[in-house]
């Protein structure tokens, strides 16, 4: 049931990245079908920085794109070259609105539901600054983790690692 209301909600991206958007989503879900007692965590594994706020403001709980911003995105080679990526898209660390948009829902997720993030960030984002900086922010927030890696078989040991993380973490029941 969960699998087809995610392959149903989320095709909507089309090369957008809201990470603000995917995290208000997962508020919503655990907050409308979760128990207020139980351990809550989530996963959040990207390429890069956000390029886009939650339709609003960047302080939006929408799920919904809205505004492009292009700064802070890095290109597929891990660095900020105006030859790698749009024009209008050229720096790493200059304008914050989107990656502040992520933090903002990510503390909101921390302060309302005691959520615990994972982030992982795969592909080029050790060569982005702005990349690592945010998602080991978010992680931060509530003893959570931020891990970056390339490699197929390295993402497979990462998300093993946190599997058993969250088990030792939550109280098995009956």
């Amino acid at each position: 049931a969960i699998n087809g209301y995610i392959t149903n909600s989320y095709n909507n991206g089309k090369g957008k990245t809201c990470l603000a958007c995917a995290v208000n989503q997962a508020y919503d879900i655990l907050s409308n079908y979760s128990i207020l007692s139980r351990k809550k965590f989530i996963i959040l594994m990207t390429d890069g920085v956000p390029t886009h706020c939650a339709s609003g403001s960047c302080t939006s709980t929408s799920i919904s794109f809205g505004t492009k911003i292009c700064e802070g995105l890095c290109d597929t080679e891990g660095s900020c070259d105006s030859g790698d990526v749009p024009g209008q898209c050229t720096s790493c660390t200059t304008n914050q609105s989107a990656a502040n948009n992520l933090i903002f829902s990510s503390n909101r997720s921390v302060q309302n539901l005691n959520v615990t993030f994972y982030t992982i960030g795969f592909g080029p984002v050790n060569d982005c600054a702005l990349c690592n900086s945010t998602l080991t922010a978010i992680a931060n927030l509530n003893n959570g983790t931020y891990q970056h890696s390339s490699n197929v078989s390295q993402l497979r040991i990462i998300y093993q690692n946190i599997s058993y993380e969250i088990l030792n973490k939550v109280t098995q029941t009956n």
